[in-house]
């Protein structure tokens, strides 16, 4: 395999005008007046799946360069979005159109040292980020508010949501199904689960693997399913090769079929591609692995399987125990288990859990803690562990229709579930323009903040002219463009979102922006014939 070798300028100018490409492409779905796309995914050879979204990063995934530089920049593209996915559940379009904006005014910057001019630009987003802060609201209007603006103003889903989530306790844990045969278009149900970890966007073959639901980025479920608590990162396939053995051996010599979740904190590609294979030879079992979910609290994976342990009756797992462990015995099973691109439920507790006992342990470390944020943290896993979740179906629609709204709503919920723990800001990109004004950013930052808001009143087909008043935003609907105050006008965005993009989209359009040169495997003769074939039709 050849490579392409770029340094200086010439790297840089590639790289930051792949990145606007790619930012350019996803762009058209910011923002209530942005448009769904259609997307096809490839289940085998032969067979393609198509299925339609408004979701900025499942959009960005689903697109491919030949390209070698257009390549890299798209995979980095689908990093920085999904750290803003996980941190507050919304802005992964605007991530990308920021991204691009700090790039493009980074990478002429008339500076003898640039990395020190990145290092102060960072000191000012931050600085940005503090100051608006400290006008985020709190409140069940402010929650409303942001849960109108990620559903796209759709007012039915919104009142479904919080219907939902005032029937969960703590920042409440509301599970999102799809159902094609209901005849109701939101049903809340009330189930005893708790919310495992990840899902299986860090690697999307490996959850079509498990089940060809994952190509349409649906929720799969498997029932009757052995739970793993890993104490630790599983960076090595010898780390639970004798358990994949004894659930493999269980099937064969039972008949049935055997479901097994390892939940850790990290997970190596190694392993990954090991259980792929697995799952697509072997005929009567499947493996999956969900990562603990990240938070503020020390020792949180810790404690997290902890609860997951106490839900399903299993002993918890590592890697000196593992080799000498027997998966019937010592873990958990539970009713069911499910996976989405994001989160992985588990429903059904165990017949030796012990939830009572784990309960009682948390009480006394809610009592012990010694920050309002440790505690609620603590109390917010309790909740979710003693007071279940809430189901919130979605039916009566075709099924691309249907798969649309469940992702609509999942990201509604993650941002008011954001917005419980930060408060809620002026929305339609607005707010990012007011936070570099009340920090007094400099002018290439202050250009990049008004990119989101652009690229949103481009979509409605209305001129850029924003006001920046405390609490002021815009709304457009049939009378026109309304500017007022963001609670009355339903136009909110959750301050975790706001701090989200402003980090990652800098993080990324720096580092583009800042890139030395780069060598990378590439096809050259693919790449010129992509060229020639491209000229042909332009010409």
């Amino acid at each position: 395999m050849s490579k392409q070798i770029v340094s200086g300028s010439e790297s840089r100018s590639l790289a930051v005008k792949a990145l606007a490409e790619v930012a350019a492409v996803v762009a058209e779905t910011v923002g209530p007046a942005g448009r769904p796309v259609l997307l096809s995914r490839s289940i085998s050879a032969t067979t393609n799946a198509v299925f339609y979204t408004k979701d900025g990063i499942s959009m960005l995934k689903e697109l491919g360069y030949t390209d070698p530089v257009k390549d890299a920049v798209h995979k980095l593209c689908i990093q920085a979005t999904s750290d803003t996915m996980i941190e507050s559940g919304d802005g992964t379009t605007s991530t990308l159109i920021m991204a691009s904006a700090f790039a493009e005014q980074l990478l002429n910057i008339d500076r003898m040292n640039p990395q020190q001019a990145i290092r102060e630009f960072r000191v000012e987003v931050e600085n940005a980020i503090e100051k608006i802060s400290s006008e985020a609201v709190v409140g069940e209007a402010a929650e409303r508010n942001v849960c109108l603006t990620s559903s796209n103003g759709d007012e039915e889903m919104t009142n479904a949501i919080m219907e939902a989530l005032s029937q969960t306790s703590a920042y409440g844990t509301v599970v999102v199904e799809k159902s094609l045969i209901s005849k109701k278009r939101y049903q809340i149900d009330k189930e005893y689960g708790y919310q495992a970890g990840s899902g299986y966007a860090y690697n999307i073959s490996f959850g079509i693997s498990v089940s060809e639901v994952a190509v349409t980025n649906g929720d799969f479920y498997l029932e009757n399913a052995y739970v793993v608590p890993y104490n630790g990162n599983i960076s090595q396939f010898v780390q639970v090769e004798e358990l994949v053995k004894q659930a493999i051996q269980d099937s064969a010599n039972t008949g049935e079929f055997v479901n097994v979740v390892f939940i850790a904190y990290d997970v190596s590609e190694e392993v990954v591609s090991n259980l792929l294979m697995i799952n697509r030879k072997s005929p009567g079992a499947k493996f999956f692995v969900a990562k603990t979910t990240p938070t503020a609290e020390i020792n949180g994976a810790w404690h997290q399987l902890n609860d997951i342990a106490a839900f399903s009756g299993s002993v918890i797992f590592d890697a000196g125990t593992g080799s000498r462990m027997n998966l019937i015995k010592d873990a958990g099973k539970v009713g069911k288990v499910r996976v989405g691109p994001y989160k992985t439920f588990i429903s059904g507790r165990g017949k030796n859990n012990w939830i009572i006992q784990r309960a009682e342990q948390n009480e006394i470390s809610i009592k012990q803690a010694t920050t309002p944020l440790d505690r609620e943290i603590i109390s917010s896993r309790n909740a979710s562990l003693t007071g279940g979740l809430v189901r919130l179906t979605i039916g009566n629609g075709l099924p691309s229709e249907i798969e649309e709204m469940a992702g609509r709503a999942d990201d509604a919920i993650r941002s008011v579930q954001q917005c419980r723990i930060s408060g809620a800001l002026p929305g339609c990109g607005v707010s990012y323009i007011r936070a570099g004004e009340l920090a007094g950013v400099s002018k290439e930052l202050s250009n990049a903040f008004q990119s989101v808001h652009f690229h949103i009143m481009n979509n409605y087909g209305h001129k850029f002219a924003p006001k920046t008043d405390k609490g002021c935003t815009c709304y457009i609907g049939e009378n026109g463009l309304e500017w007022g105050d963001f609670v009355k006008l339903g136009v909110a965005d959750s301050f975790g979102t706001v701090k989200s993009v402003l980090r990652n989209g800098f993080a990324l359009g720096s580092l583009i922006a800042n890139l030395g040169g780069f060598c990378l495997d590439a096809d050259i003769e693919e790449i010129q014939k992509s060229k020639q074939m491209r000229d042909i039709l332009l010409s």
